[in-house]
């Protein structure tokens, strides 16, 4: 009884650890691994942030042009006298009277606003283009981020296939070796034959190891990307070839760059320098400001409010910038020169642009040729496979010759899937330029 209880209770947890199993396996879709990429990227957060910055620096920049209001309060005790001389015609002594008072309290309150002020003016249009900018670079990072991210994706795809070729090439060897063993034992075949077909299989061992620790890797850099645990499983969707068929229409690209995010950034970056010019440019402009003040003041010998004095004033100013050493003459040169670099900046990132574009449809080109190649010399290495199979145990065909057989067959699915792999990576990167 008690054996059939132990029984039951090992079954039991056997059933709950396959089930904790099953539930941590996830086979993930391109789109929810990008999702999660974009939610919990820790680089998109940190880029995020510069937006909130920028926003904060556009509030910084805007309050010069706002009311400024402070008020202040000072208690002051006298311990010494002072006193006032009057030194009167003909009166050889003169005469003296105290002027201070033991105990003073004075109080103000000022209220400032800005009537014309172009330099803030300039520098708060500035941190709205600021601000723009740290938009756009945001946008760029994350279109730069997801982008690294699906090709990576597609990588583990491809490595995921090209583990699944190698693990057919190693069983197949597996068995004509195991199949070759029982021939040798009848003395049916040679031992070097034998040993050539072991050799066979012994040899595709190291080489399925490599293709299946880099799909690991892979498998842990697509996690570190989305902040996965590493100890979770993981596996893409999909496969190449239905990615290739997807993708077949977009092989004539337009060379139309007017929604690149590089651009666009470069040209908010011309834009922010030519206002930073315009406002080195009013350094010379006269600014103007009013202020309206209240003013309390009492005097007493005794801690008393008494022999007070209340005063409401206003006041305009203005200041006009006359000579500053050639500071300011300088700074505008400077950012003349800094809008030169940037326009040329642009431009031959354009130029690159252009160039990669037109480098990609010639990819696009030879991939589709080199696709369309290997599919027929797969279909024509698995009629030979067929054809040498038989021989084989005709006696009519060695082991080694075998093996090259099949080598070129799986050289030719692996030359495939890479084909593959090269059309999509080359159709997202042409997406990626023209931002589609």
């Amino acid at each position: 009884m008690r054996k059939e209880q132990s029984r039951f209770w090992i079954l039991l947890l056997f059933v709950f650890l396959n089930c904790i199993d099953k539930s941590t396996a996830q086979t993930i879709s391109l789109e929810q691994y990008l999702n999660l990429v974009s939610k919990q990227n820790l680089s998109l957060k940190q880029s995020k942030l510069q937006i909130d910055l920028a926003e904060e620096d556009r509030k910084m920049s805007r309050s010069p042009l706002l009311p400024q209001i402070h008020a202040d309060a000072n208690y002051q005790r006298d311990f010494n006298d002072t006193y006032m001389y009057i030194d009167e015609e003909g009166d050889m002594f003169g005469s003296k009277f105290k002027s201070n008072f033991n105990n003073q309290i004075n109080a103000n309150a000022v209220a400032e606003q800005v009537l014309f002020a172009p330099i803030e003016m300039a520098n708060y249009k500035i941190s709205l283009l600021s601000k723009k900018l740290a938009e756009l670079n945001h946008e760029l990072s994350e279109s730069e981020l997801l982008h690294h991210a699906t090709k990576l994706y597609w990588q583990a795809l491809y490595s995921k296939e090209a583990v699944k070729v190698l693990t057919k090439n190693q069983q197949i060897a597996h068995e004509q070796w195991k199949h070759n063993q029982k021939l040798y034992d009848k003395g049916f075949i040679s031992r070097i034959q034998n040993l050539q077909s072991e050799i066979h299989y012994k040899q595709s061992l190291p080489l399925l190891s490599s293709a299946k620790n880099g799909y690991e890797s892979l498998l842990n850099e697509m996690k570190m990307l989305a902040q996965l645990p590493l100890d979770r499983h993981l596996e893409p969707e999909g496969n190449l070839e239905s990615l290739f068929t997807k993708n077949l229409s977009a092989q004539n690209p337009s060379l139309d760059l007017s929604n690149n995010q590089e651009l666009q950034v470069l040209d908010q970056q011309v834009s922010i320098i030519k206002q930073q010019t315009r406002a080195n440019e009013l350094h010379w402009m006269p600014r103007l400001k009013t202020t309206f003040g209240y003013n309390f003041n009492t005097m007493s010998n005794q801690f008393q409010i008494e022999n007070t004095n209340n005063l409401l004033f206003a006041q305009l100013a203005i200041q006009i910038p006359i000579f500053t050493g050639g500071f300011n003459t300088s700074k505008l040169q400077k950012s003349k020169i800094e809008l030169n670099r940037t326009e040329l900046e642009m431009f031959e990132k354009q130029s690159q642009l252009e160039t990669r574009l037109r480098n990609a449809k010639l990819t696009l080109e030879t991939s589709l040729q080199k696709i369309e190649e290997e599919k027929e010399i797969i279909k024509l290495s698995n009629e030979e496979v067929l054809i040498a199979e038989k021989s084989l145990e005709q006696g009519t065909l060695t082991a080694i010759e075998f093996k090259e057989i099949r080598l070129s067959l799986t050289q030719a699915r692996l030359r495939l899937l890479n084909s593959y792999l090269d059309y999509n990576t080359t159709i997202l990167d042409i997406e990626r330029i023209l931002n589609q």
